[in-house]
């Protein structure tokens, strides 16, 4: 509620506002940084849940929708306000699930060497949701469905490559940056009230002070930015691993669009496909063999992992639907959300749920979770799955999304 408020406020009154920072209260602490946030508190949900099911599935399903309303609304506005001021995101340390959609929300998303990006919301028998059916449908097919079956963790490379994070950091430097950045907040003018900002003053802040994509990776800062900045100690080393670090990811976001990029998606596809790219690939054994154990251990919950396909399918179908309409992102985000909030609070209200949350972080943390179907196959028979697959696959395709009034919360 504080976040929602506080965003709220900063959208309302946005003439004042030159710009917003979004971290973590140890993000200028270097490698001590732990998170910038490890996701939504999917532990009170349930207690919610459990607390008020006195309507059975369709009882959690309206618990589950309004507490998901209050999250959404939150990104939504941190989204909104980032189209037209500057939203700068520190995604120091652990950035995970509803922390991922909330980390999306800025303008300019940062990454450290201490960074962890995952949505990892299968193995709680749920699904990718906090905005990710927008910004992951924009990745690429078989990267995307990689991703949000397996909750493949992400480093700050990886992020970069993918376009998920906009510039790499130094965790050890990010205290220098936040304070360029305090600065070019204070000097700017101010006429009648309102801040006039210009934008560019923070960021090259930002610019001066990170390494971007590999043509962004250097010594100088952004045009007119000033002079150039004094490097410190490991600067270089930094950069060498960021470059070396997106050459490899660009490497196997090649591989995974080979293998889950395909219109067939069943584990038999899959598997085959894998077992394909080794033997073509022998160096890439290892992360086959990583893949194959994560789709087959047991962890995710094989209905959420086809409903999350679905909601990849569904995002991308919104995203063309918008073509140029969208500059900012803003109204497929409000899309995105709106679609996952209906979905993810059936899943909510299922018994897969309750399990995931129990045995990742509850009271039978660390055993392995019973779900309720055991593959894919039993999991598109089940009738709560079939009826969502259902209704994602009607999701407007072409124009009939984009003449749809633009949103502006979530109260329908």
């Amino acid at each position: 509620m504080a976040l929602l408020r506080a965003f709220q406020a900063a959208a309302r009154e946005r003439h004042r506002v030159s710009g917003l920072l979004v971290r973590s209260a140890d993000a200028g602490e270097g490698a001590d940084s732990r998170a910038f946030c490890a996701g939504g508190d999917v532990k009170s949900l349930l207690g919610l849940l459990l607390e008020g099911d006195c309507g059975g599935g369709e009882g959690r399903e309206a618990i589950a929708r309004s507490f998901l309303t209050l999250e959404y609304s939150a990104l939504l506005a941190l989204k909104a306000l980032s189209a037209v001021r500057p939203v700068v995101t520190v995604g120091s340390g652990v950035v995970m699930g509803a922390g991922a959609g909330l980390f999306m929300g800025g303008s300019r998303r940062l990454v450290t060497e201490t960074t962890t990006f995952a949505m990892p919301e299968c193995a709680i028998g749920i699904c990718p949701d906090a905005g990710s059916t927008a910004f992951l449908s924009g990745v690429g097919r078989g990267t995307a469905r990689f991703l949000s079956l397996t909750g493949a963790r992400l480093g700050a490379a990886e992020a970069i490559s993918l376009g998920l994070a906009t510039h790499a950091v130094p965790a050890w430097h990010i205290a220098t940056l936040l304070e360029e950045m305090r600065t070019a907040g204070e000097h700017l003018e101010g006429v009648n009230g309102e801040v006039h900002l210009n934008s560019q003053a923070i960021s090259n802040a930002v610019q001066c002070n990170a390494a971007g994509t590999v043509a962004a990776i250097g010594d100088t800062c952004a045009p007119g930015s000033g002079e150039m900045l004094e490097r410190g100690e490991g600067w270089a080393d930094f950069q060498s691993e960021v470059v070396d670090g997106i050459a490899n990811s660009q490497f196997l976001e090649g591989e995974m669009d080979r293998v889950f990029g395909g219109d067939a998606l069943g584990p038999s596809d899959v598997a085959a496909a894998l077992e394909g790219e080794k033997k073509k690939n022998p160096p890439a054994s290892v992360w086959v063999d990583v893949v194959l154990e994560a789709l087959s251990d047991g962890s995710q919950s094989p209905s959420s992992q086809i409903i999350a396909a679905a909601l990849l399918d569904c995002g991308s179908r919104l995203r063309a639907s918008l073509d140029n309409q969208d500059a900012a992102g803003v109204r497929l985000f409000a899309e995105a959300l709106r679609v996952e909030r209906d979905t993810v609070a059936a899943l909510a209200a299922t018994a897969d749920f309750e399990e995931g949350v129990q045995c990742a972080i509850g009271e039978r943390k660390g055993e392995a979770p019973s779900w309720s179907a055991p593959d894919w196959a039993a999991a598109a028979s089940r009738p709560e799955v079939a009826a969502l697959l259902s209704t994602l696959g009607a999701i407007p395709y072409g124009k009939a999304a984009a003449r749809r009034p633009k949103p502006k919360g979530f109260g329908s």
